[in-house]
């Protein structure tokens, strides 16, 4: 994940100022720094587990596309699924520390069963949230109205959050 936001802030443009910007980023880095070795479930996961990766019929869901399978932290595919939350406004009450609704937040976890650190959980979202900030560059800004409605959204999750001190 630190890769992943280094290589934006470089080479991306974000339009995010880094005033805003740096109080999220050494956040995660303390984060990464306090929950090093952290034990938490692990398994053989999806990779790029969302909406788009599944096909539901009836009773039964099916997960395709599993080009990207391998063992890791079950919070990923966790993340990959519910972070579609950060595509909706929410009133900023709602949302969490992790930066999801309250409401997202809660439905999931009343139906998963396995056992995570709640802890990883919200800094792996977190991070993904800042992630997700970042990729809005300035030119995408400039030319899209949904880059821009993603962008203040966003902005407003890593508030409502306190991800921004």
């Amino acid at each position: 994940m630190l890769t992943k936001i280094d290589s934006l802030v470089a080479e991306e443009n974000p339009k995010a100022p880094a005033s805003l910007y740096n109080a999220p980023l050494h956040r995660i880095k303390q984060g990464v720094n306090r929950l090093r070795g952290t034990p938490d479930l692990k398994l053989e996961a999806h990779g790029d587990f969302h909406g788009n990766n599944l096909l539901i019929g009836g009773d039964k869901t099916y997960g395709v596309d599993f080009t990207e399978l391998t063992r890791k932290l079950a919070v990923y595919d966790i993340v990959d699924l519910i972070k579609m939350d950060f595509r909706l406004d929410h009133d900023a009450g709602n949302i969490g520390p992790s930066g999801l609704s309250r409401d997202t937040e809660a439905s999931f976890f009343s139906a998963y069963h396995h056992a995570i650190n709640r802890e990883v959980f919200e800094f792996c979202m977190q991070a993904h949230l800042l992630i997700s900030w970042l990729t809005v560059s300035v030119e995408a800004y400039e030319r899209s109205a949904n880059k821009r409605a993603k962008y203040h959204r966003l902005e407003r999750r890593l508030g409502a959050a306190d991800l921004m001190g």
